[in-house]
């Protein structure tokens, strides 16, 4: 009964964790939920079984040296609330999700799942970002798209265009380093294609950061092959 009840949180979380990327592109709030979930399912496993909290792997250190660096330099900062609420806490929900999701994602089939889970959001956020510039707004938020000097400059459900950037860039690498270096055949042609309608929607945002994020990132992806 015990492992049943293991096995049930942590399948749980795991399907918490893979709807991230997908409920990102709807809302922040849903995403924030399914982190809490999911993190909550993973201590609760963690409990039940008696492991310890977080299991070592390379980037530990690292990341918690990182941690340690970005604490202390809010000493200087100018704001101590906006910084801890801004910076800080931000931080730590970043490096929670990598702790659980590096746990969680245990086999190929998993893995396959959070892909799934990108590739449905970056369709859904670029479609909106296409129905925004043509309808004035998107529909998930009904956001209007934001203009600057007579640009129109796509947000889709997220509040500027530059958070919208953001998203895009963490994922359109991802696809497009399928497309080009992994796949063959029908899968190749799917996320190809996929990646191509993503990166129409980055053009959209008109944001130079985001261009040159997955610019690098292929980049870079084409010197490692």
């Amino acid at each position: 009964m015990m492992k049943k009840l293991i096995t049930c949180f942590d399948y749980a979380s795991y399907c918490s964790i893979a709807l991230i990327p997908f409920s990102m592109a709807i809302a922040p709030a849903p995403a924030s939920v399914f982190l809490g979930v999911g993190c909550f399912l993973f201590l609760l496993k963690k409990a039940f079984s008696r492991e310890r909290a977080f299991a070592p792997n390379p980037i530990t250190l690292p990341l918690l040296l990182f941690i340690f660096i970005s604490c202390l330099s809010i000493i200087n900062s100018v704001d101590l609330k906006d910084s801890l609420k801004g910076g800080i806490s931000r931080l730590m929900y970043q490096a929670l999700l990598f702790f659980v999701t590096s746990e969680v994602i245990t086999s190929k089939k998993r893995l396959q799942g959070v892909v799934v889970s990108v590739v449905l959001g970056l369709l859904l956020a670029s479609f909106d970002c296409f129905w925004q510039v043509a309808n004035g707004w998107d529909f998930i938020m009904r956001y209007v798209p934001v203009v600057n000097i007579g640009i129109v400059r796509a947000t889709a459900s997220f509040k500027d265009s530059n958070t919208l950037g953001i998203y895009l860039s963490g994922f359109v690498p991802l696809v497009m380093g399928f497309a080009l270096y992994h796949f063959k055949g029908v899968k190749k042609i799917a996320f190809l294609g996929i990646g191509l309608i993503s990166l129409a929607a980055v053009v959209l945002t008109y944001s130079r950061p985001t261009l040159l994020a997955v610019y690098v990132s292929l980049f870079v992806f084409g010197i490692a092959r």
